[in-house]
């Protein structure tokens, strides 16, 4: 069993929860109301530990992963997935020319995010071996009502199912913790591997959708919680 602390993300102006730890289909979500400032390291049983900077924040893991929030030591990874031709094709290009660019990325999209709204993209490692694979998370777009679920993941780790197993944990997480009652993701017509994990984890195609920065239509899939 393992705990860690970090405020529950807050909706609609509500108050952060009491303490508590669960496990939702098979995810194990921990949460409670202490300050990530005054203890924001995971702590563990001692069965397994994870490289991580000391003060990044667990948000869950499951039988192969293990998903936490990203931090600015994180930036050699980020530049790499950032700059994987098939992330430049299918979701854009980030600008990301340098390690400080990838610092600078971290600390103004997903830090910022966790800060604002209580969730963000966080990354995605492999249990068994400690390796950096990708990230997944929720993210709330200007141009969207509701929020999305976003991913992405370096080539080599495609068609292992972590990207299906990562997003039914953080569609539970988005449920469960973020207490949201819908979700929904945006992706690239001709992202079909992408268009196969949403449909696993039960999303539905609703319409086209042109966000301000596109130069494409993108399929917006959407799901109640």
């Amino acid at each position: 069993m393992y705990r860690h602390r970090r405020q529950h993300p807050r909706r609609n102006g509500g108050r952060a929860g009491r303490d508590e730890s669960l496990w939702v289909r098979g995810v194990h979500v921990c949460r409670d109301v202490a300050s990530r400032r005054r203890n924001p390291i995971c702590e563990h049983d001692g069965t397994e530990e994870y490289a991580r900077p000391v003060n990044a924040v667990k948000i869950l893991e499951t039988e192969r992963l293990f998903i936490r929030q990203l931090t600015i030591d994180d930036a050699n990874f980020i530049f790499e997935l950032l700059n994987d031709p098939s992330f430049i094709r299918y979701i854009g290009d980030r600008n990301i020319r340098s390690v400080e660019d990838a610092q600078a990325y971290v600390l103004n999209g997903p830090v910022a995010s966790y800060a604002q709204n209580g969730f963000g993209l966080s990354l995605v490692i492999l249990r068994a071996t400690g390796e950096s694979i990708g990230m997944c998370g929720l993210i709330k777009r200007n141009e969207l009502e509701d929020v999305d679920i976003g991913y992405a993941y370096l080539p080599r780790y495609w068609f292992k199912g972590y990207a299906v197993e990562a997003a039914l944990a953080m569609k539970s997480y988005a449920k469960e913790t973020v207490r949201l009652k819908r979700l929904v993701a945006i992706v690239n017509p001709t992202n079909t591997s992408s268009i196969r994990v949403l449909e696993k984890i039960g999303m539905k195609f609703e319409s086209m959708f042109k966000r301000p920065e596109s130069v494409i239509d993108l399929k917006l899939f959407s799901c109640d919680l």
